[in-house]
């Protein structure tokens, strides 16, 4: 339920904005941002987190807030989910105390790749054969909370869910 007492205005910012540029098949080609009010976003205090189950967080934040957001979440008992939002964002969010807090991660393959490497499991081809996707979700997986999952969307060839059980990692093909 969204209330007047949920929605946080900045004061001075402007609105956020993307300009996303698509090639005839709709493909991501380039983009424009002002994101610089999303940098003014509260953290959500553990006492504010209390009772909540999902903590959902995309990488829009900045990696110092996102990771005390993490931290708060998980304090208080939620399942922490990230979206890693573009393949820069994904870079910048790959530090080994934030997958811990991680409980869910929804990232394109892309940006599966480009947190795999950036966290430490080696150069991985962004083309991301079957074969650099499971490895980079395996990697991962290793790093996240111990109940972790991985849904990795593949455009037109659907979703791979990977994950965490027992010793080894589970993928299954939607």
């Amino acid at each position: 339920v969204t209330t007047t007492s949920s929605v946080y205005v900045a004061e001075n910012k402007n609105t956020a904005m993307y300009l996303a540029l698509l090639d005839g098949n709709s493909d991501l080609v380039g983009g424009v941002a002002d994101m610089a009010a999303l940098s003014k976003i509260p953290i959500p205090s553990v006492e504010e987190l209390v009772g909540v189950e999902f903590l959902v967080l995309d990488a829009n934040a900045t990696p110092g807030a996102l990771l005390e957001a993490a931290k708060n979440g998980i304090e208080a008992g939620c399942r922490v989910c990230l979206d890693p939002t573009s393949v820069p964002k994904s870079r910048l969010i790959s530090s080994k105390e934030f997958l811990q807090s991680l409980h869910f991660i929804f990232p394109n393959k892309d940006e599966l790749l480009a947190m795999a490497e950036e966290s430490g499991g080696g150069h991985l081809e962004l083309a991301g054969s079957e074969h650099n996707l499971h490895a980079a979700a395996s990697f991962l997986l290793s790093r996240m909370a111990s109940d972790a999952h991985i849904v990795i969307t593949l455009g037109t060839s659907g979703v791979l869910l990977a994950s965490k059980v027992a010793d080894a990692p589970e993928f299954v093909h939607f």
